[in-house]
């Protein structure tokens, strides 16, 4: 399979090496819209340098990985080139099969060159990519969404030859699918964060504060993968301490935003403590409790 790759960020970057090391697969080609940064990235990853037409033209299957805003104009772009035949003259058309990798977004964005005859998917890894030298995780999850059978098979196989885990996932499901993502990955961060300044008004500079609440969020996720939910849940409202979440409020409410967090996320956590046999009772006290005092009844 002749892959061809549209952007130079770094999921680019991660799958133009993944890929290379492939058997039956070359990436031929690597464009984007800043010659520069098409040229560091092809230095970087061994892959040539082209146009965005000689990619397409080059390519089975192009990926466009560039931000989830940036899909639809580039597919767009790449629709109205003079050089992609359109229409039913599909004549000299080799890349047939056209793949973004965002998850907020199904294949429809892809819809100036489906329009052009191309088939299209999207394929999102449930994994970061701090950087451009991240490697596809051993087991990450991919999503697959198209309507097209042999390129979802193909992706499917794909994912596997990562040592990925492959998922069909339907059009409808996205969003839903994308905001569990952004809640398990994000939002466990900006947690961090705000415990990090917490620990900074008890005389942690950052990056120790950093360091020392690490291993505890690594714990929390292993218990998770070890127990599952809710058995791998622990702490203060999953013992339905009352008084240690009293205290911590008191001290938490004089930072606002992070007091609303601590509730929220308190909140949260009760119907998992009560599935794991928390008294009615006592479920009762810790939402009075994790509920701000102007939103009681």
């Amino acid at each position: 399979m002749k892959v061809g790759i549209y952007g130079t960020g770094r999921v680019a970057g991660s799958l133009a090496r993944a890929l290379s090391a492939l058997p039956g697969v070359a990436v031929v080609g690597l464009a984007g819209r800043r010659p520069d940064r098409v040229a560091a990235l092809a230095r970087a990853t061994g892959v040539p340098a082209c146009s965005a037409d000689e990619v397409t033209r080059a390519a089975d299957l192009l990926l466009i990985l560039v931000s989830d805003g940036a899909i639809g104009p580039v597919a767009a772009e790449l629709a109205a080139s003079a050089d992609l035949p359109g229409g039913d003259d599909q004549a000299g058309l080799a890349a047939r099969w056209v793949v973004h990798c965002a998850g907020s977004w199904g294949p429809e964005v892809l819809a100036p060159l489906t329009a052009r005859g191309w088939e299209a998917a999207t394929w999102h890894p449930l994994q970061a990519f701090p950087t451009a030298q991240s490697s596809p995780m051993i087991g990450a999850t991919w999503t697959i969404t198209s309507d097209d059978e042999p390129l979802a098979a193909y992706l499917e196989a794909l994912t596997g030859q990562l040592h990925g885990r492959p998922h069909r996932l339907a059009a409808q499901h996205r969003a839903a699918y994308h905001a569990a993502a952004v809640m398990a990955a994000n939002y466990p961060a900006a947690l961090v964060a705000h415990a990090v300044a917490v620990l900074g008004d008890c005389g942690f500079p950052p990056d120790r504060a950093v360091q020392a609440l690490l291993p505890l969020a690594h714990g929390a996720l292993d218990a998770l993968a070890e127990a599952g939910v809710p058995g791998g849940l622990t702490g203060p409202v999953m013992r339905g301490d009352v008084a240690t979440i009293t205290s911590h409020l008191r001290i938490l409410d004089e930072r606002p935003d992070t007091a609303a967090l601590y509730r929220a996320a308190g909140l949260g956590i009760v119907p998992f403590a009560q599935a794991q046999g928390l008294p009615e009772d006592v479920a009762a006290r810790l939402r009075a409790a994790l509920t701000p005092s102007e939103n009681l009844p």
